[in-house]
């Protein structure tokens, strides 16, 4: 849980894909052991829901 709410403050604080929360959230919750530090580097440098969603599938 603590993972998924830092990485959900990191999106809203840097103002990217604030609007893909849920899919961020369901990706993480399915995935609990990865580095919250690799999830926010995805958010950081992709900027479609496509990338998003296929950089977290290959986690």
């Amino acid at each position: 849980m603590e993972k998924i709410q830092s990485a959900i403050r990191y999106v809203q604080h840097h103002g990217k894909n604030v609007q893909h929360l849920s899919l961020i959230r369901r990706r993480i919750d399915q995935h609990p052991n990865r580095n919250v530090d690799y999830l926010k580097k995805i958010v950081q440098h992709r900027s479609s829901l496509s990338d998003i969603r296929d950089n977290l599938s290959d986690i």
